[in-house]
C-alpha cells in the first residue's frame, strides 16, 4: 500500500531546512528504508494554506497532542501551518504509517492519508493548487489572492494548472473576477518586471473551456486584451460569436 505522510508546520512555506535538519531527516528516511519501506520526500516550495484542506490530521499522527480534547478545532490549527512537505511510503500498511509518522524527528503535525493506487505526486500537487484555488474563492483577508499573485509570477510552469483549477473552482458569476485580478496582476508584473507579457499564452495553455474564457476576457480592462493581442490570437480558438463578444469590448 501506499501512504502520503503530509507534513504541516508552522511558516515554513519556503519549503527548506537548516543543514542540521537534513542530516536528521535523512538518518528518519534511513531507518525507514532499513525498515524495507520504499520512501520519496519533496519539500514544497509553494504549497496549500492548511485551513482549505479537505481532511481532517488522523488522530494518531499529531505528534505530542496524544487524545483530542472536546474542544479541539482542526480548522483553527490548520490557519496557523503550512502543508511543507510530503512523504510518500510505498510498502507499508496503515498501522506501519502511522508508526512512522510518530517518530517524525521534529515536533510538527503529521497526518496519514492513504494514496490510490495510480496517484503519483504530480496528483497530489493538482489536489494541492485545487485547494488553493477553493481557498481563493473563499477568502476574506486576502491571504489567497496573495498567495496566488505569487504563485503566477515565479512559478510559469504551473500557472495554466492554476488558471485552470481557479475557473473550475469559481463560482460562474465570478469568473470575470480572473481577468479583473489574476490576469490584470500578472501583466502589470511583467510590464514592471520588464519581460515578456505571457498572460495570454499562459491562460491558453490552461484549457480552459471556451464559455468560460471570454467570461474571463471579459473581465479586464480593454486596453490589456489590446497589449495581449486577443484580436490576432484567439482567431480560430473561440467560434465566431464568441470571438465577436471578446472582440466587442475593444471597441468600447
Amino acid at each position: 500500500m501506499r501512504f502520503a505522510l503530509l507534513i504541516w508546520q508552522e511558516l515554513a512555506d519556503d519549503g527548506s531546512l537548516p543543514a542540521s535538519d537534513n542530516v536528521v531527516i535523512e538518518k528518519y528516511l534511513a531507518d525507514m528504508r532499513a525498515d524495507g519501506l520504499t520512501v520519496d520526500l519533496v519539500w514544497f516550495h509553494v504549497a496549500p494554506s492548511a485551513q482549505w484542506t479537505d481532511g481532517e490530521p488522523h488522530d494518531a499522527a499529531i505528534k505530542g497532542r496524544g487524545p483530542r480534547p472536546p474542544s479541539f478545532d482542526a480548522v483553527e490549527l490548520y490557519r496557523r501551518v503550512e502543508l511543507t512537505g510530503i512523504l510518500s511510503v510505498s510498502g507499508a500498511d496503515e498501522e506501519t504509517a502511522l508508526l512512522w509518522a510518530s517518530r517524525f524527528p521534529f515536533i510538527v503535525s503529521v497526518e496519514v492519508r492513504r494514496v490510490q493506487e495510480g496517484d503519483e505526486a504530480t496528483q497530489l500537487s493538482t489536489t494541492a493548487l485545487n485547494e488553493i484555488a477553493r481557498g481563493y474563492w473563499m477568502d476574506r483577508n486576502g491571504i489567497a489572492a496573495a498567495r496566488v499573485d505569487r504563485i503566477l509570477q515565479d512559478r510559469h510552469d504551473v500557472a495554466p494548472a492554476l488558471l485552470r483549477a481557479l475557473a473550475m473552482a469559481a463560482p460562474a458569476e465570478q469568473l470575470p473576477m480572473i481577468g479583473v485580478g489574476p490576469l490584470e496582476t500578472m501583466s502589470m508584473d511583467a510590464e514592471h518586471s520588464g519581460v515578456e507579457d505571457r498572460t495570454l499564452e499562459l491562460l491558453l495553455a490552461a484549457e480552459i473551456p471556451a464559455g468560460m474564457l471570454v467570461e474571463i476576457l471579459s473581465g479586464p480592462w480593454p486596453h490589456y486584451l489590446v497589449r495581449w493581442r486577443v484580436a490576432d490570437r484567439l482567431r480560430g480558438v473561440l467560434s465566431d460569436s464568441q470571438y465577436a463578444q471578446v472582440i466587442a469590448r475593444l471597441e468600447r
